[in-house]
């Protein structure tokens, strides 16, 4: 069974250790159940949890354990539709075939050193991510990027750096227990100076005692492995293509 969730997400212990997981229960403590651009479902075998199902606008992430019903989870996103699909890629993999684009999750403990990040000007760390061609990161608009960063800043959900006004490191997602890197870049004419490396440093500062996870293509695993990172597996994202 799948249920509408329209209160909280139930807690269980170790669910919601993972990218996809960290980055639901991060919408959820950040904007809660009343906007109409977020949804939660949860699926339900037997009165146990088995699925998370988060829609925002039309992107969904997905996470599911192996006693999940898949052919149910299919049928219903084919019904509510999406535009893009994520989760770990034998899942998604599962519902939609071969056709998705595959990221390396990589994994790092925060030491517990705790300096909260002051907040940034976030129109500086949208231009060093956005405001350059960057092929290893989403081109994005800066309305509804202000407007997500800096409500989630305000919540504790999450965090940015900027150093020397020429590099950045963006936490969009902050738990409790775990927070999702979402991009590190340097301007192009201070690349090759560690900058980049010390923004996600002092970023990593500020998460103290959490799981960090990023999703990554193979051109900069190696620079989060030089950062101490290990890889742990895959991820997809399906775009729905009409």
């Amino acid at each position: 069974m799948i249920k509408l969730e329209q209160n909280s997400l139930p807690s269980t212990e170790g669910f919601f250790d993972s990218f996809s997981a960290t980055k639901i229960k991060a919408n959820e403590m950040s904007y809660g159940f009343k906007y109409p651009f977020l949804l939660f479902w949860c699926q339900y075998i037997n009165a146990n949890l088995t699925a998370v199902i988060c829609k925002t606008e039309q992107s969904v992430v997905l996470v599911a354990n192996g006693n999940a019903d898949l052919d149910e989870i299919k049928d219903f996103l084919s019904a509510v539709g999406y535009s893009s699909l994520e989760g770990e890629y034998e899942l998604i993999k599962s519902l939609v075939g071969e056709n998705v684009k595959t990221y390396n999750v990589v994994f790092k403990k925060s030491d517990c050193i705790g300096t909260p990040c002051p907040p940034p000007n976030i129109g500086d760390v949208f231009k060093i991510l956005y405001g350059q061609k960057n092929k290893h990161i989403a081109p994005n608009k800066f309305e509804p990027f202000y407007a997500d960063l800096s409500h989630k800043i305000r919540h504790g959900t999450a965090s940015a750096t900027l150093v020397n006004d020429s590099a950045t490191a963006v936490a969009s997602h902050i738990t409790k227990n775990a927070a999702v890197i979402s991009g590190v870049a340097t301007l192009p004419d201070k690349q090759g100076n560690g900058l980049g490396a010390m923004a996600l440093g002092s970023l990593e500062q500020s998460l103290c005692g959490r799981n960090i996870f990023a999703a990554v293509d193979d051109a900069v695993l190696g620079f989060y492995l030089k950062s101490g990172y290990q890889p742990k597996y895959k991820i997809a994202i399906y775009e729905y293509e009409e």
